[in-house]
């Protein structure tokens, strides 16, 4: 919306006109325009508008007073740059948009729309975007009655039937989770209505989240009764009982597609081949379809896919873009979910994933990684017995237990002999539709174009598309000529194939389309229109319609159009079109226009102020990696490395959030920072930033600490944002490491970011909730609940979110107080962030709050819950391994509380385990404790000598025992629990690791 003209009713009330956001004054204009806009061009009664401005209390002159604020509205629209007309029209008043101007209008087409065969999928796509245009409630904000307006009733219950739409199909489609933030977002929204929570409790269960299903239920039901006194109605009901039903079968994983999936109908000619390879993955576990480029071994291969039926599902992974090994096994983690240290990380948890699972993966277009791929199949069937493998190549990958299906053209007819059952000409008939002439003279020419094509299906495709613009007979005469010469050309017959199946339909395009197409090369995956016009634009192309010129590549199928006015090359296509770039010497230049491209989007993305903006921005760059590792990968082998360290500097949250390519990210980062010094100081600042921030994903603090605190200097006077980001990474961190220095520097640290505010006040909540984090970690709960009485004063001003670290905190205190009743209230709503999203530094802490209440009162049901969430927190976050240990600690305690201290020492074995070697240590030390405390169950002597450990590295640090445990370390160790005054301010790293490695050794049997 930057430029152009556009209206916003999805959620508060707003105005786009010449790149900036405008809202209205006065609450009279914003009541008014609301009115107009939601009528969605249709005029607007005077008495209607009465009611929206004046709620039933119009002023005496109220036709007068209507007139004068609908002319202060065509004031301010002007004033803002709002090129609009309010006119008096039959009826009322209207507002008159240009076509596509309002969210609402934009909503309205898409879910109102029905193409002719329009897939599932394409419905799910389309659903989505029409859901993604809201911001929030319908008119957030206006004081007009829009709650009873039955324009607005009838607009909430068009999203509503979007919603239960979007959860019905992505369910069959077998991707529900697409579904799921939507749907909460909406039933966040709606507390009371029980349709659209019945549908996210059922999609949570089509994913495999029973707990979240049922707690959705169980939620809802509660509003219901206590609230309004009703029970639950029918939807509701029919939903408990299916996910109930659910959880009474063989438990098995909900999603059954990954990856893309066939949005061609029926094969044609195919029905051979379609069941003599479904035939071949019956008995074989890897099979390679084999053929030439445009043969349709994709489609065969996605078909035949489509239609088996494995017990877990089948995974498609479109090798294409990728550039090299590494790659494939990062890509096929993001596709499943998976994340790991590192590539050998991913791949372990790949095994993992798939090793208990009856899967079928397809893996297309293989042939340019081939070797890679090979030595990636011999090993997971190797180490996973139920997985089979479809591949697609133009060469087999040469594995001893491969099958070779290979794949040939269509059967051809003799040249100028019509067989109506000829595969070859069914499929160019049905490509070309109602535009193919018919009479004997038309079959003739129609078999000899499917003759010259030699059967082959994408040149039949191609072929077909131009039937409209040149008809029959002038396209036959031009293929006789072109690819007969083209046949006899010299060259490998891979190159050969490629010019049959795209040289002659590229030869038919004028010259601007040609050069067009070949600069469209450049993209290796998906696209929009505002690439191609940054790209691909230059003599000659200037002042060229690239949205016309677009389309028209897409009719001839040059180009295949996607969802959301996005697009991409076939691979056949692309390759060849990347040979004519280079022969225009225009790679350099193309290339470079790309990679500027990645610079300014970045840019933008940089330039963003709100947090949640900035990472929806890179969430929704996820299926561009391909691209982004091309703009890299030129700009490093052209020496550029400023350009390319300013997009990985404002780019890192991208890897960072895309768990699979974090290994990517930081070989990136590291290349960046060994050419540091070519870059400017912003830069500079950033890179080291992003080292810090990479290192504490590690979890390794020291250095991060270390490397943020060389870097604050720099980020003071070149990037404010990440100064203020540093001052409470600084505190979070020293208190992860137990430093005193915490303790000391909150204040300070506080005071700073305090005044660095940049006016969102974010900063400033967020380190509230450090600096209270910091002050409970040390028993100061007095000092916490201030700082907690501060966020909610500030929260409350600003209209904040209150986060789930802040509620967590809460507990925390409530418990220091000893006041059980507080911490459960806390607990419950922490209980409603408990869902599939959020990272582990929201689910942890959440998690942590609750299993320590029911510690408190219920030891039996910590244990339970605790588990569950060990559980989940590593299948969600594999990398963060000692995000549990505390969780461990307190599930040991519960053992131990419940006559089970042999399972509470095995539980801290595991637990010890993951936090020996990282610096950790307010979780380490915890479980350092737990471990002495089971040794005294267990009447063993190291008790004392673990006890002792603990207690002397402690008590110089001033720390109090953990809350959870500090009522019974008295009893069990005789040791004081209270916290006291530092001894000394050095801190003591080595002594720390010791106490930790000690605890684990004593866990295996070998110490102390």
């Amino acid at each position: 919306m930057a430029d152009q003209l556009s209206f916003g009713v999805l959620g508060p009330l707003t105005v786009w006109a010449r790149g900036r956001a405008h809202t209205p004054g006065g609450a009279g204009q914003a009541n008014l325009l609301g009115a107009l806009l939601l009528a969605n061009g249709r005029p607007v009664s005077g008495r209607r508008l009465a009611e929206w401005l004046w709620d039933g209390d119009p002023p005496e002159q109220e036709r007068k007073t209507l007139q004068v604020a609908v002319s202060r509205l065509r004031a301010w629209l002007r004033g803002v740059g709002a090129d609009v007309v309010v006119e008096l029209a039959e009826g009322g008043y209207v507002l008159r948009l240009p076509p596509g101007s309002s969210d609402f209008a934009e909503f309205s087409a898409l879910v109102e729309a029905n193409p002719p065969g329009e897939s599932y999928l394409d419905q799910l796509d389309r659903l989505e975007r029409a859901l993604l245009l809201w911001r929030g409630p319908l008119l957030a904000g206006l004081t007009a009655p829009t709650h009873a307006a039955p324009e607005a009733l009838a607009v909430e219950r068009a999203r509503a039937e979007a919603a239960t739409a979007l959860s019905e199909i992505a369910i069959r489609c077998g991707e529900p989770k697409r579904a799921v933030a939507l749907l909460e977002t909406l039933a966040d929204e709606r507390p009371y209505d029980e349709l659209v929570h019945a549908c996210l409790a059922l999609t949570y269960s089509a994913a495999d989240e029973q707990a979240n299903a049922l707690r959705v239920i169980d939620r809802v039901r509660g509003r219901l009764t206590e609230d309004l006194g009703v029970s639950p109605g029918q939807a509701l009901r029919d939903a408990h009982a299916q996910i109930l039903s659910s959880q009474q079968e063989p438990q098995r994983e909900r999603q059954r597609w990954w990856g893309p999936r066939p949005r061609s109908g029926q094969l044609i000619g195919r029905a051979a081949e379609q069941a003599e390879l479904a035939d071949d993955l019956a008995v074989h576990r890897l099979v390679t379809v084999t053929g030439p480029g445009g043969c349709g071994k994709t489609s065969l291969a996605m078909n035949v896919a489509e239609h088996a039926d494995w017990p877990d599902g089948t995974a498609v992974a479109e090798l294409a873009p990728l550039q090299d090994g590494n790659a494939i096994i990062l890509y096929l983690g993001s596709l499943l979910g998976v994340t790991g240290d590192g590539v050998h990380g991913v791949f372990a948890g790949l095994v993992s994933w798939v090793a208990d699972r009856k899967l079928l993966l397809l893996l297309d277009n293989c042939e340019h990684l081939a070797e890679p791929c090979a030595a990636l199949v011999e090993r997971l069937l190797a180490w996973c017995p139920g997985l089979t493998v479809l591949a697609t190549a133009r060469q087999p990958l040469g594995l001893p237990a491969e099958r070779v299906f290979a794949l040939g053209p269509l059967t051809a007819p003799a040249s100028g002999r019509f067989d109506a059952d000829n595969p070859a000409i069914v499929l160019f008939r049905a490509r070309a539709g109602t535009a193919l002439p018919s009479g004997p003279e038309a079959e003739a020419d129609v078999a000899t174009i499917c003759h010259h094509l030699d059967g082959l299906p994408l040149a039949l495709e191609l072929a077909a598309a131009r039937v409209p613009s040149l008809g029959l007979r002038q396209l036959r005469e031009r293929l006789e000529g072109g690819i007969d010469l083209l046949a006899r050309a010299a060259g490998e017959p891979r190159h050969r194939t490629m010019e049959r199946a795209v040289g002659w339909s590229f030869r038919l395009l004028t010259e601007q389309k040609q050069r067009l197409l070949a600069r469209l090369s450049v993209f290796r995956g998906e696209f929009g229109l505002t690439d191609v016009e940054s790209v691909c634009g230059g003599a000659p192309l200037d002042d060229v319609d690239f949205a016309a010129r677009l389309a028209d590549l897409v009719e001839r199928s040059l180009v295949r159009a996607l969802p959301g006015q996005r697009y991409r090359l076939l691979t056949v296509v692309r390759e060849f079109a990347e040979a004519r770039l280079a022969e225009y010497a225009e790679t350099v230049l193309v290339r470079d226009r790309h990679a500027q491209r990645w610079s300014l989007r970045a840019r933008e993305l940089d330039a963003l102020p709100s947090y949640r903006d900035r990472l929806a921005g890179v969430r929704a760059m996820g299926r561009e990696v391909a691209d982004l590792d091309s703009a890299l990968a030129h700009l490093h082998k052209r020496g550029r490395n400023a350009q390319s360290n300013e997009l990985v500097a404002k780019l890192f949250e991208f890897w960072h959030e895309h768990g699979s390519y974090i290994a990517n990210g930081q070989a990136l980062l590291d290349r960046a920072l060994r050419t540091v010094w070519d870059s400017d100081p912003e830069t500079r600042s950033l890179l080291r930033f992003q080292e810090a921030q990479l290192a504490r994903l590690r979890e390794d603090y020291v250095s991060a600490v270390s490397i943020m605190a060389s870097a604050r200097r720099e980020l003071a006077a070149h990037r404010p944002r990440e100064h203020r980001v540093a001052l409470i990474f600084e505190m979070s961190c020293l208190r992860f490491l137990l430093d005193p220095g915490a303790v000391h520097g909150t204040p300070r640290m506080l005071e700073q970011i305090s005044a660095l505010d940049n006016g969102s006040g974010d900063d400033v909540a967020t380190s509230l909730t450090a600096g209270g984090g910091v002050y409970a970690t040390w028993g100061r709960y007095e000092e916490a609940a201030e700082l907690c009485g501060r966020h909610e004063v500030h929260r409350a001003g600003r209209g904040l979110w209150t986060s789930t670290a802040q509620l967590a905190l809460r507990t925390e205190v409530a418990l220091g107080h000893k006041d059980i009743r507080a911490a459960e209230g806390w607990c419950e709503q922490l209980a409603e962030r408990l869902g599939p999203t959020g990272g582990p530094l929201e689910q942890e802490p959440a998690r942590r709050a609750i299993g320590t209440t029911l510690l408190a009162k219920d030891p039996a049901a910590a244990v339970e819950f605790l588990d569950d969430s060990v559980r989940q927190l590593r299948r969600l976050f594999p990398r963060s391994l000692s995000r549990v240990v505390r969780l461990q600690s307190l599930s040991a305690e519960a053992l131990r509380r419940t006559g089970q201290p042999a399972k509470a020492r095995e539980v801290l074995s595991d637990a010890l385990a993951s936090a020996i070697g990282r610096s950790h240590f307010r979780f380490g030390m915890a479980a350092a404790l737990q471990a002495a405390l089971v040794a005294a169950e267990l009447g063993d002597p190291a008790a004392a000598i673990l006890a002792s450990a603990w207690d002397g590295v402690r008590r110089r640090l001033g720390l109090p025992a953990p809350i959870g445990v500090a009522a019974v370390v008295g009893d069990v160790l005789g040791l004081d629990p209270a916290r006291s005054d530092p001894l000394f301010l050095p801190w003591p790293e080595p002594e720390l690791r010791e106490v930790v490695h000690q605890a684990y050794l004593w866990t295996v049997g070998l110490g102390p």
